[in-house]
């Protein structure tokens, strides 16, 4: 018969302690035997003459530390020696219930999950979480952790882990963290492993106060977040490769090609003029009022503490650059199984020819699609997990986004589908989610359109009126040139991508070729825009290499031939301006 160890850590438990062994003893285990193991961690009220006690009957493993070294010090000891099929953790606070056992298990005896943390707040709402202190900080340490490690987990603190034994003996090498920050350790060494993770939503007593014995504080929040840094610093190898190269790509990209104050920077130094002076310029166009107003707020803001507008602006272009990067990268490691694949499909990404030109330069193009990349990925997240929270990132990335730029409101093309998607069949709530989704993504574009409106007698549809700006003898030529040379050399990736997603598509849907039929979708409406440029059309770059990337994953093998493709389309687009573009005639 398999066995399920049972570690509890303790620590001054004096009031709890014996309850807990006997709500442990009595509880169901799915007919499994149980082996109980009691760490005490260098108890000082009396606990550790009670576990003398136990220790004569021999009912129990028990380990006495020699000092105090923490939670985590006690449970590395406790697992050392757990014999057990499964190992689970069992606080000594009377907080999580013995008796939820089997709800724990069940995952891992149907083969369906490496480990299984059990939620207290699975079935909270933001409400709830953002009403009461104790809440909000389990879900921001939780929020932030499944940033680092992308589980997407609802409840990283919680006392309910279990881990089956071949799991523990992988995690077990990797465990460093004395206190706390165990919680958050454990869970970036089991993303990764890439552990199958399940959660099982358990009751909570709402815990102790700290004369009851409460133990964590506000310093050991701070120490979690700095062990879910280091944790990620120690087990994410590309993550961190973009972290360190995407900054230096920037200043190497301005270094080189000197971006200049011309075209529409103009129209955005206007509106830093009426934001600072209050005066409206002559001959002003208000169209920056409606699409450009919280990138220019920004950049006034910035501007005050760097008194440098040059400096201000590159620097604030690319801090979204990076932010673009590492959200994309999270994107692709949703959707593709090599983290290799999405740290190269994110590289032709952040190399291309309009993203350097174009969003590390005196413009507002990047914030734009920054917020789309951030609203399509939130999408992603809602359509795989359902949960709400998703939906309401994705919403207010595109609401707040779309008036840094309008590129940004493409991406309720993408959210708009997947709650179809979610919810077809349920009319009712299909209904309700897209009018508040809708009413959080485009009120703030739809109130500066009404401020523009009653200010300035202009709005966006006044924009969109005038036509004929930009003339060309064929717009079909010229949309072949233009994307022809955006996305250069990854042509020869995204056909045979295509082919692979339409091939997966003759299937049954699957939640993640429906997003990527969403994300091609969305960029559909830039063909009403009446210039033809490469700045405007980068936003179909994201959906093109996401195709891309499932060729990718299907050559990952062959390195060389993806490297020197890589270098041709990198090398193209840092001379696309200087020879490229005069060698092909394009008119602007």
């Amino acid at each position: 018969m398999k066995t399920l160890s049972v570690v509890v850590p303790i620590y001054n438990e004096k009031k709890t302690l014996l309850e807990v062994l006997r709500l442990v003893e009595s509880s169901p285990a799915a007919g499994l035997n149980k082996e109980i193991i009691l760490v005490d961690d260098y108890s000082t009220d009396g606990t550790r003459d009670i576990l003398r006690g136990l220790a004569v009957a021999g009912k129990y493993k028990i380990i006495f530390q020699e000092k105090n070294g923490g939670k985590g010090s006690a449970l590395r000891a406790g697992f050392a020696n757990a014999t057990g099929d499964f190992i689970l953790v069992q606080d000594a606070d009377l907080e999580c219930d013995p008796n939820e056992y089997p709800d724990l298990l069940a995952p891992l005896l149907a083969g369906t999950a490496d480990v299984v943390y059990g939620s207290r707040f699975a079935e909270y709402s933001l409400l709830t979480v953002f009403r009461d202190w104790h809440y909000f900080g389990n879900w921001l340490l939780t929020a932030v952790s499944n940033m680092f490690t992308g589980l997407g987990i609802t409840d990283m603190e919680t006392c309910y882990k279990v881990f089956t034994k071949d799991a523990l003996a992988k995690i077990l090498p990797d465990l460093r963290s004395n206190r706390f920050g165990f919680e958050p350790e454990v869970t970036a060494i089991v993303a990764k492993n890439n552990f199958r993770v399940t959660e099982v939503g358990i009751s909570y007593s709402g815990g102790r106060t700290y004369e009851e014995g409460k133990k964590i504080n506000w310093k050991d929040g701070v120490s979690a977040f700095w062990t879910m840094f280091k944790s990620w610093w120690r087990f994410s190898t590309y993550g961190k490769y973009l972290w360190l190269l995407l900054p230096v790509v920037a200043v190497f990209t301005i270094a080189v090609l000197h971006p200049t104050v011309k075209g529409d920077s103009g129209s955005y130094l206007e509106m830093m003029d009426l934001l600072t002076t209050g005066v409206v310029p002559d001959q002003f166009v208000p169209f920056r009022v409606i699409t450009g107003f919280f990138g220019v707020a920004l950049l006034v803001l910035v501007d005050s503490v760097i008194a440098n507008i040059h400096i201000s602006w590159l620097l604030m272009n690319s801090i979204f650059y990076v932010v673009t990067g590492m959200v994309f990268y999270s994107l692709l490691r949703r959707l593709m199984r090599s983290p290799e694949v999405a740290f190269v499909a994110t590289l032709f990404l952040v190399t291309n020819y309009a993203a350097v030109t174009g969003g590390l330069a005196y413009l507002m193009d990047m914030s734009g699609w920054m917020f789309y990349i951030i609203s399509i990925y939130c999408a992603l997240r809602y359509m795989q997990t359902g949960r709400e929270k998703w939906l309401y990132c994705s919403a207010a990335a595109i609401g707040v986004g779309g008036v840094f730029k309008e590129y940004a409101l493409l991406g309720y093309v993408v959210l708009a589908g997947s709650i179809l998607f979610l919810h077809w069949g349920r009319w009712m709530r299909l209904v309700r989610t897209l009018f508040v989704s809708g009413l959080i993504a485009t009120g703030p574009f739809v109130t500066m359109n009404i401020y523009s409106l009653f200010v300035y007698d202009y709005t966006y549809f006044n924009w969109l009126a005038f036509q004929g700006k930009y003339v060309y003898q064929s717009r079909v030529l010229e949309y072949i040139k233009s994307f022809g040379s955006l996305f250069n050399f990854g042509w020869l990736l995204f056909f045979p991508g295509l082919y692979l997603l339409l091939k997966e598509s003759r299937r049954p849907f699957r939640k993640e070729s429906v997003f990527v039929w969403l994300t091609l979708l969305s960029f559909l409406p830039v063909f009403i825009w009446d210039a033809i440029t490469q700045r405007v059309l980068f936003i179909t770059v994201p959906a093109l290499i996401i195709v891309s990337s499932l060729f990718l994953e299907r050559i990952r093998q062959h390195r060389y031939p993806i490297l020197a493709l890589l270098f041709l389309y990198v090398l193209s687009a840092y001379f696309m301006d200087s020879f490229i573009l005069d060698f092909v005639n394009l008119p602007f």
